[in-house]
């Protein structure tokens, strides 16, 4: 995809390893950008300092774009948004690192119809029985049982890594 094409960006929690990499807006055109209602209002400011930022407040489930969607806000210590995907199969959740508990991530992505794979972080997730019926699982950068989830679920997990494409 080329930079010109991104018209949103949807920040998940105000980590920096999730927020670090805002100069790209920079070389973007008009481009929203949704972030929890909770995130600092310096940071907020921030944002908008840059003349092709709208930014976009998120404090319940929305539609972002066309068969996207955020879950809104959830959690409690650390509020964070997931997006969810829909397609052919399913709904696809792509999380941050999942603070709010996976298990509540899904059940937000729910309510729009079945979740077929589960793509992000997963942080301290240790109910591993719960991606049983999940078809496709893709544990990133923060899940402390990567390589147990990608050994109990061989056939529908994949590596997830920088950079990495995966196809829902």
């Amino acid at each position: 995809m080329e930079l010109e094409n991104i018209n949103s960006v949807v920040l998940s929690h105000d980590h920096g390893d999730h927020t670090g990499g805002l100069r790209i807006l920079e070389k973007l055109g008009d481009v929203e950008v949704f972030v929890p209602l909770s995130f600092p209002s310096q940071f907020k400011k921030r944002l908008s300092s840059y003349p092709n930022v709208s930014l976009v407040d998120v404090s319940g489930e929305r539609e972002i774009s066309r068969n996207i969607f955020t879950t809104g806000e959830l959690g409690h210590f650390v509020k964070e948004q997931s997006l969810i995907v829909r397609t052919n199969r399913g709904l696809t959740v792509v999380t941050g690192c999942a603070h709010p508990g996976l298990e509540n991530i899904l059940k937000a992505a729910s309510k729009l119809g079945k979740v077929y794979g589960v793509v992000g972080g997963l942080h301290g997730f240790d109910k591993l029985e719960t991606l049983k019926e999940v078809g496709l699982v893709a544990p990133c950068h923060c899940t402390a049982r990567k390589r147990e989830i990608l050994n109990l679920y061989p056939k529908t997990s994949l590596k997830c890594s920088a950079g990495c494409i995966i196809e829902i």
